[in-house]
């Protein structure tokens, strides 16, 4: 019974949250249905601020980062509803968003120095993970679709955690 209870809950949740994503989605042939978008709560003030780096660090990088949230809470649902063209438009669009170039020699003191190295690698494979899911879109290929989406959610998430804490600490 109490099982039953637990599945029961988590159906209607799981009901709520797609109920949420339908009627939130504009109709096809309506103006609004050329672009998802999703609510906007700015998503990058909710990870915490990374301690370690400058103000003006911080404040480069949330702005950066409103953008990219942004379009990662638009991909999310065009990739749920299966909207391949908002799909392949919107990873290609983080695909194409312009990166931070590794530090280079002589310049300790720029934002890239203060940057942990997994930073830089974590970028090229979102990247890589972006351009990998519009293809999935423009083949069609759900199976695809969902496992690359999964990966690149790998990578933003590894992403957050490296970017958040100080270099060397865990």
């Amino acid at each position: 019974m109490k099982r039953l209870h637990l599945l029961f809950v988590t159906f209607l949740i799981a009901a709520g949250g797609l109920s949420w994503l339908v009627a939130a989605a504009p109709v096809r042939g309506s103006p609004k249905a050329e672009r998802v978008t999703a609510p906007s709560q700015e998503a990058s003030r909710l990870l915490r601020e990374p301690d370690y780096l400058s103000e003006v660090a911080r404040v480069f990088l949330h702005q950066k980062m409103q953008r990219h949230g942004k379009e990662m809470e638009q991909l999310i649902r065009a990739v749920i509803l299966l909207r391949y063209p908002l799909v392949d438009e919107n990873a290609t669009a983080i695909a194409s968003e312009p990166i931070l170039a590794r530090p280079i020699a002589g310049g300790e003191d720029d934002l890239n120095a203060a940057l942990p190295e997994r930073f830089f690698v974590l970028q090229g494979e979102l990247r890589a993970r972006a351009r990998a899911l519009a293809n999935a879109a423009r083949a069609r290929d759900d199976s695809q679709l969902g496992q690359v989406f999964g990966q690149m959610t790998e990578s933003s998430v590894e992403c957050h955690s490296v970017h958040t804490r100080k270099p060397n600490n865990p």
